[in-house]
């Protein structure tokens, strides 16, 4: 789900683009997934339903998912997977959005600088 004014930089095509590309073979890779806010209060069940989809669909990669911490609040969890396995999370009605977990361009770019 596309929200208007986003950038087309993150959508969940382009994250699992990027998510792929940095991937190593039989390596994990780290990803924030957000879920949408009409789940309700269990996160965690949520959390749990979707990943067992996902182990479902992806028994053969033979990379362990992991599920990290889950923000009841935020409505959001992370996770280690394959790419793959992270592609059929995205796929979820009940995921909003995903992020990987190391983004390099996060901070504020300094654009006064005095060159001494």
């Amino acid at each position: 789900m596309a929200r208007s004014g986003a950038s087309p930089r993150w959508t969940k095509k382009q994250v699992l683009k990027r998510l792929r590309k940095h991937s190593r073979a039989g390596q994990p890779v780290s990803a924030q997934i957000f879920l949408d806010e009409s789940i309700g209060d269990d996160v965690s069940a949520v959390v749990h339903q979707i990943v067992a989809t996902a182990e479902e669909a992806t028994r053969t990669s033979g990379v362990p998912l992991k599920v990290g911490k889950i923000h009841r609040l935020a409505k959001s969890f992370s996770v280690e997977a394959d790419p793959e396995a992270i592609a059929v999370i995205a796929d979820q009605p009940a995921v909003k959005a995903v992020l990987p977990s190391e983004i390099s361009d996060i901070y504020p770019k300094p654009v006064k600088i005095k060159r001494l």
